[in-house]
């Protein structure tokens, strides 16, 4: 789905995991007779999203996010899926991020750097959050190499600081891997993985999976597949451009073995 639309995910995904939430699956209807939107090309990014979170223990409640791109230079669409144009043209970029949940009392912010050095990739970022009154601070960097200009692997580090009583720093190193490949005929499949090392007395690891695939540029469907220990979380997800330039997206995913789960809806526009 592109990076900027995973890194959303997972920041929504971290808030919903302290709420304990339920619910069934969602099945998508994906019609492979969608047009195909045209190419254009763009420098910044706009989306907003909304979530609905159904409790298994409690009240429901909902999380409003949104967050905004600018790459340094134009970024080239044409002959390739629009979701993917900025990983594939090496886009590199500013973003700036927020979420909130309602009754949850929980907001976050966040600020991350992309860059593409000719094959060298770089990343960092910083987020704070405040989930009713506990603050945590999360610093990650991310080192790594294009193999190809379709297929990158980084590895790195996430530095957590949460302050609350008897908490104390920890360090999860990553290593991650992407790559997005043309089928033929329009067609073109997104496959993204990482390992992640939790600095835990338990030291567990984090394992996720993920794929999207593009009936044509403009339209995807995708599943993605987290399990660490006794916990595994699933998402379901779908993209449409309607222009080369606005799209809407459908998300459901679960976490806590499908105890908890969130349905959110959102929409892009570039400029």
């Amino acid at each position: 789905m592109g990076e900027r639309h995973d890194t959303t995910i997972k920041l929504l995904t971290k808030e919903i995991s302290q709420m304990r939430k339920t619910a069934f699956a969602l099945a998508l209807a994906a019609a492979a007779g969608f047009g195909t939107a045209q190419a254009q090309d763009y420098q910044m990014e706009l989306e907003a999203g909304y979530s609905d979170i159904n409790p298994d223990q409690g009240s429901g409640d909902s999380a409003l996010d949104v967050s905004f791109t600018y790459y340094l230079d134009r970024v080239a669409t044409s002959g390739r899926p629009l979701a993917e144009a900025a990983f594939l043209h090496h886009a590199s970029n500013v973003s700036v991020d927020y979420l909130t949940v309602d009754d949850a009392d929980s907001d976050r912010i966040g600020v991350e750097g992309e860059f593409w050095f000719e094959q060298l990739y770089l990343r960092g970022g910083y987020a704070t959050a405040d989930n009713s009154g506990t603050d945590t601070d999360t610093i990650s960097a991310r080192i790594g190499w294009m193999l190809s200009p379709n297929l990158r692997i980084a590895g790195g580090l996430d530095r957590v600081d949460e302050d609350s009583p008897g908490a104390e720093e920890s360090d999860n190193l990553v290593v991650e891997a992407k790559y997005v490949t043309n089928l033929g005929g329009g067609t073109a499949l997104n496959l993204e993985g990482s390992v992640t090392f939790l600095d835990d007395p338990a030291d567990d690891e984090v394992f996720e999976f993920a794929a999207d695939y593009y009936l044509n540029p403009a339209f995807s469907v995708g599943a993605g597949l987290s399990f660490a220990d006794e916990n595994d979380n699933f998402e379901l997800r779908t993209r449409y451009f309607f222009t080369p330039t606005i799209a809407g997206q459908v998300e459901y995913f679960t976490q806590n073995d499908g105890d908890d789960d969130a349905f959110r809806l959102s929409g892009i526009v570039r400029f």
